[in-house]
């Protein structure tokens, strides 16, 4: 009888045993699978980085065709020299291929960040079809400093062949100064972007 009751026990203390080892090595593959993704997207963000940083040292210092042809909301068609002044404007570009929550973030973004500066010296810059999409965009988006639609494909970098959005400073001279491709994934860094723009051309 006590050997049974033995048995029994020894069943009993090995079935919890292995039933302990079986949810540990679930829970240890769990571990590794998060390290895994984990790993994976600081490899993205890393080459999403890289990735940036080529195309901002690529499309530094470019100039910009002083007839390139733009529409403004109400239809009127000017020259990209007719926007630009003296005095430097931090304008921010993106396409119609760029992904919407992403204009939608950055428009909010800049619309906080705008408070530090006159609106007047923000510029709005996109390669939309047709002017709707601009007044519509615009409106939605509480846009209060001037927009206009680029007619032809787009300024010709590299940045515009990848659809991404991006920021630039440029002036009556005509050359593009301080450009930074926006990358959702590190907003902090478009944050301190704007902040040594603003510290550096508007005060």
């Amino acid at each position: 009888m006590k050997n049974e009751y033995l048995n029994i026990a020894i069943v009993t203390v090995l079935s919890i045993l292995s039933a302990f080892l079986v949810v540990l090595c679930k829970k240890q593959k769990r571990n590794e699978n998060l390290i895994v993704a984990k790993n994976e997207i600081v490899s993205a963000k890393l080459e999403n980085l890289q990735n940036k940083c080529l195309l901002e040292i690529l499309d530094n210092s470019f100039q910009f065709n002083p007839e390139m042809r733009l529409s403004t909301v109400y239809e009127d068609t000017l020259s990209f020299i007719d926007i630009l002044s003296k005095e430097p404007k931090l304008i921010f570009y993106f396409s119609v291929l760029t992904c919407e929550s992403c204009v939608q973030s950055e428009l909010l973004r800049l619309k906080g960040k705008s408070k530090d500066i006159d609106s007047d010296n923000i510029i709005l810059l996109v390669a939309y079809e047709n002017i709707r999409s601009l007044f519509l965009m615009c409106r939605s988006n509480e846009v209060n400093y001037p927009a206009y639609i680029i007619l032809e494909d787009s300024f010709g970098l590299n940045a515009d062949t990848q659809h991404l959005p991006y920021y630039f400073v440029a002036d009556d001279y005509l050359w593009m100064k301080d450009f930074f491709v926006i990358d959702q994934n590190t907003p902090e860094i478009t944050d301190k972007y704007l902040e040594i723009i603003f510290s550096k051309y508007f005060q």
